[in-house]
């Protein structure tokens, strides 16, 4: 049995005389945090022994560069117990250990694996001589119908060869073993033991990649020049993301002035700089786009847009009355 878990544009005729103000400066921010992917699946209360295989869906690197992948194992037990002392000389005390070793390991890559998880649950007894009856009552006999236990077991993986197992855009599939180890220890008599053992297995993958992003400003929003003057703008491109880019390229077909190879961004880093639209004559509204990748090839991309409004000079003169007459 398996189990499953466009961008818009702009543009006008004008007369460009384009001049790049300012050189690029470079500010650095704090790095964010990595982003957690989870998958969950879990086998149902099952009769031990049992081997089953799981399907977990792997990462999808087109989200971000993996970093480590951790593993959760949860293993759960219930069960019954049955005890009969069946010495006619000797009674017997001891105790009872409902147990079960659930293991998991990558069918492709069995060292990827965590520890066992133990779950288990005891009680103990105190038993008379035999009763004459195998019932598991009476004097000689006891039942523990409402035994259970629950262990968890965790492992994180970071090294490249286990990280492949998870990568990808299908399913890993693991091996999960329940055995049971329940039995019983006891002082005196003749113990004859009968146990039933359930087993549940919860298995939790934790995906941990840096997620890349990248955030481009174009300021002001809204700025009014005069005829055949000149519109300044500020723009600042910050990487946002959890992942470091390469290839940070600014472009503003409007304004070509303001197109910028950046090159490499670090995380939380900020490139700035300032560049001027000259000999406006109409209004306009520019766009300037970037885009960058990570070291993978994921390409990020945004865009900002800013509007210019042109005044033209205007004159008017009025002249009154219209006639007028003069008497002598």
């Amino acid at each position: 049995m398996r189990h499953s878990a466009s961008l818009p544009r702009r543009a006008t005729s004008v007369v460009l005389i384009l001049t790049l103000l300012a050189l690029i400066s470079v500010v650095s921010a704090a790095s964010a945090a990595a982003s957690t992917q989870s998958e969950t699946v879990t086998i149902p209360a099952t009769d031990t022994d049992y081997s089953e295989i799981v399907d977990i869906p792997q990462f999808d690197q087109t989200n971000g560069i993996l970093r480590s992948v951790e593993i959760q194992l949860t293993g759960s037990i219930e069960g019954l117990m049955q005890i009969e002392n069946t010495s006619q000389s000797s009674p017997s005390t001891g105790t009872v250990q409902l147990g079960a070793e659930i293991e998991m390991a990558s069918v492709d890559q069995p060292s990827v694996a965590v520890t066992p998880a133990l779950p288990g649950d005891s009680d103990t007894f105190s038993l008379g001589v035999f009763d004459g009856v195998v019932d598991f009552a009476g004097p000689s006999g006891m039942s523990f119908p409402d035994l259970m236990g629950t262990d968890t077991v965790s492992g994180t993986f970071t090294d490249p060869a286990a990280l492949a197992v998870f990568i990808g855009t299908g399913m890993t599939s693991f091996s999960v073993d329940a055995t049971a180890t329940s039995t019983s220890s006891a002082t005196g008599g003749n113990i004859d033991m009968m146990f039933q053992t359930i087993a549940t297995a919860q298995i939790s993958v934790t995906y941990q990649f840096d997620a890349p992003s990248i955030d481009i400003e174009k300021t002001p929003d809204n700025q009014t020049i005069a005829l055949n003057g000149d519109a300044t703008f500020t723009i600042n491109v910050t990487n946002n993301g959890e992942a470091d880019l390469v290839n940070v390229t600014v472009t503003d077909p409007v304004t070509p002035s303001c197109d910028l190879f950046i090159g490499d961004l670090a995380v939380g880093e900020t490139a700035s700089y300032t560049c001027v639209f000259s000999g406006a004559t109409v209004d306009f509204v520019n766009v300037a786009t970037v885009v960058g990748e990570d070291a993978i090839g994921n390409v990020v991309t945004d865009e900002d847009d800013a509007a210019v409004n042109v005044i033209a000079p205007e004159i008017e003169i009025a002249k009154s009355p219209n006639d007028q007459q003069l008497i002598f």
